[in-house]
């Protein structure tokens, strides 16, 4: 009977690991994506469409396509993302991202988006910027452009200071 105890206790606490955030054990963020413990801290890879809103404080259309995005936080943080908008979303995706990265494109920006065969680009950023009073706490480059068939792609890049 000890040992069935015991099993069982330790059959949960190797369950609840990753949650705990013991190192190299994994575990679901809030919004479904797969993330891994590290020795400082932990790296969400894939994102879902929830935690990345959630990360990059942004809100997404609900077709959104993730091509690729990628969480990681030890005692700073990044995210890195690239989406795909479709055609009928894309207005309300720009929307979005002027609501939360500013209405202005900064022209001659480096951007990580390949803009090949894409229009009406912008890039939003604030680490070139100089702020009076306190600085933000990230800094962001998201950049978007239009392809040919009217989708939205967009490329975003976000870092704590």
């Amino acid at each position: 009977m000890m040992a069935v105890l015991v099993a069982a206790a330790f059959a949960l606490a190797l369950g609840s690991a990753g949650s705990l955030g013991v190192p190299y054990f994994s575990f679901t963020a809030d919004g479904g994506s797969h993330c891994r413990n590290n020795l400082a801290g932990f790296t969400c890879d894939p994102l879902t469409r929830q935690d990345l809103q959630f990360y990059a404080d942004v809100q997404l259309p609900p077709d959104t396509k993730i091509i690729g995005a990628s969480y990681t936080e030890t005692h700073d943080y990044s995210l890195s993302a690239r989406l795909q908008i479709p055609k009928m979303s894309a207005a309300a995706a720009n929307q979005s991202l002027a609501a939360a990265y500013g209405k202005t494109c900064a022209p001659d920006h480096y951007s990580p988006l390949d803009a090949t065969g894409l229009s009406h680009l912008c890039v939003r950023a604030n680490d070139d910027t100089v702020t009076s009073g306190t600085p933000s706490g990230r800094l962001y480059v998201v950049a978007s452009g239009i392809a040919k068939d009217g989708s939205m792609a967009i490329e975003m890049e976000i870092k704590s200071r």
